[in-house]
């Protein structure tokens, strides 16, 4: 069952009736901002014996100005034996955060026929890792065989670098990590209420 009602003057929008319980049927936050063609993902697999703690799994993030929008991450994965998530983010002072280059990493639109991009710049192979001390670190938790979590749920800041990293103490391990990303434009990145 659809009803229509308006938005705000001008703008009407139909809503989805249950037909049984004539209740609003709603989506998840998340799948909302996909079907706007603002969700955009981030991936990458190291094979058996290739993730280790000299070759960690890691994405480089700079979140552009304020008036682009305002951003929600969360990061995931999964590994044959225990594994490690950490989220960064740059705290101005150079011996605790530096981190250049790469080559750029397109996310990817959760809304495949969207034609949006995600206004980030991202970066996932031949970063440079100067710095990345505790003084910067914001979340850290374990991935397993069964995944890891999106527990990892930050608004970014605006204008800002940041440090997904995925890290094995096991050199027989393999695994994969996964950054999702919701950009908001209608909220105030200041905040991160509208």
């Amino acid at each position: 069952m659809l009803i229509q009602g308006w938005v705000r003057k001008g703008i009407a929008k139909i809503a989805r009736l249950d037909t049984g319980s004539h209740a609003l049927v709603t989506v998840h936050a998340k799948d909302a901002w996909a079907h706007e063609g603002n969700g955009y993902i981030l991936t990458q697999r190291k094979a058996l014996n290739a993730f280790d703690i000299a070759s960690p799994m890691t994405f480089y993030i700079v979140t552009p100005a304020a008036t682009v929008g305002c951003y929600h991450m969360t990061a995931s994965g999964c590994a044959n034996t225990a594994a490690y998530i950490e989220i960064f983010e740059d705290d101005g002072t150079a011996t605790h955060f530096a981190i250049t280059g790469g080559s750029a990493y397109v996310p990817l639109n959760r809304d495949r026929s969207s034609a949006n991009t995600s206004g980030l710049t991202t970066c996932k192979t031949g970063v440079t890792i100067g710095y990345a001390t505790a003084d910067c670190l914001i979340s850290t938790g374990v991935m397993g065989r069964n995944g890891g979590t999106e527990e990892f749920a930050l608004i970014l800041k605006p204008s800002t670098e940041y440090l997904v990293r995925a890290t094995s103490y096991d050199e027989n391990n393999e695994g994969s990590l996964q950054v999702n990303l919701f950009r908001h434009d209608d909220l105030d990145a200041s905040h991160g209420m509208g």
